[in-house]
């Protein structure tokens, strides 16, 4: 191999790993979650008009953003379904405190590796101290309605839920990616 070619590869490895490492330290995006390990949203349907939506952050994403993705999420699934409320008839949240016994977290004892390390990070190290990430985790059960129901419960409007939220988080709506800009075409 030429030396220009191996300088050349090794830079690239260089720069390949920079940018695996230094995603080691993102939030979970709001995206679908589909390898279990890198996070992110999924949803099932339990019954008619019952789903169960699950949103999974890593050890670098806030609880707040961990439940307000959830919701986020809840309130598309009532839309691709064709519902105009939803309501919330259970909601589970893990990682609450660090004396939970749900909370999952992994660490790293000195050079001991005691949990798989995710590209995404569960732990951080320095100077020989660990510092525990807890990965927040938020499962809603929602029941979905065509039209406003009267019932003794929340009732969500999921376009106010979708719009709002995804304005706090800067979320592109998924139609937009692949829309294109129309131009008015002006007379001349």
């Amino acid at each position: 191999m030429k030396p220009k070619m191996i300088i050349r590869t090794f830079l690239i490895f260089i720069v390949s790993l920079g940018f695996t490492l230094t995603s080691g330290c993102m939030p979970t995006p709001y995206k679908s979650q589909k390898w279990g390990f890198l996070g992110g949203y999924s949803e099932k349907i339990i019954e008619k008009d019952v789903y169960e939506v699950r949103f999974k952050g890593n050890g670098f994403t806030k609880r707040e953003a961990v439940v307000d993705y959830a919701l986020l999420r809840s309130a598309e699934v009532a839309l691709s379904h064709q519902c105009t409320f939803f309501t919330i008839i259970d909601a589970k949240e893990n990682a609450l405190g660090e004396d939970t016994t749900e909370v999952e977290i992994s660490y790293l004892d000195g050079q001991k590796l005691m949990h798989p390390i995710s590209v995404y990070g569960n732990f951080s190290t320095a100077s020989g101290d660990t510092y525990f990430l807890q990965k927040p985790d938020v499962v809603n059960r929602i029941l979905c309605f065509k039209k406003q129901p009267n019932i003794d419960h929340h009732i969500y409007d999921p376009h106010f839920i979708t719009l709002t939220l995804r304005t706090k988080y800067g979320i592109q709506n998924p139609e937009q990616k692949f829309s294109t800009p129309k131009h008015a075409s002006s007379p001349e």
